[in-house]
């Protein structure tokens, strides 16, 4: 494998102190359950910033728009704080846990 590519237990849960998980259980710099990680290998600075979002129960929005050439502008993650969405699907039973509320 080449030194330069890096796979999910390097960078989110290993030994290293500096993982990704123990950066967002740190009670600072950021709120704990967040954290805005430089990205492995970066060259110019690029990060990812992570947030807990919940037990994995459930599914989120994920929204992306673009400028009219076609380029990435933003990518949003509706994250269901208020409200509910008109067509969330009604099989929560199914999978034993409660619909959001």
């Amino acid at each position: 494998m080449p030194t330069d590519v890096m796979t999910w237990p390097d960078v989110f849960e290993s030994d290293d102190p500096n993982c990704w998980s123990d950066l967002m259980d740190a009670d600072e710099p950021h709120p704990p359950g967040t954290a805005n990680i430089l990205m492995p290998l970066a060259e110019d600075g690029e990060n990812v910033v992570l947030s807990h979002s919940g037990w994995g129960d459930g599914f989120y929005r994920i929204l992306q728009t673009k400028e009219v050439e076609g380029a990435n502008t933003g990518i949003y993650i509706d994250l269901a704080v208020v409200g509910k969405f008109d067509d969330e699907p009604s099989n929560y039973g199914d999978a034993g846990v409660d619909p959001p509320k």
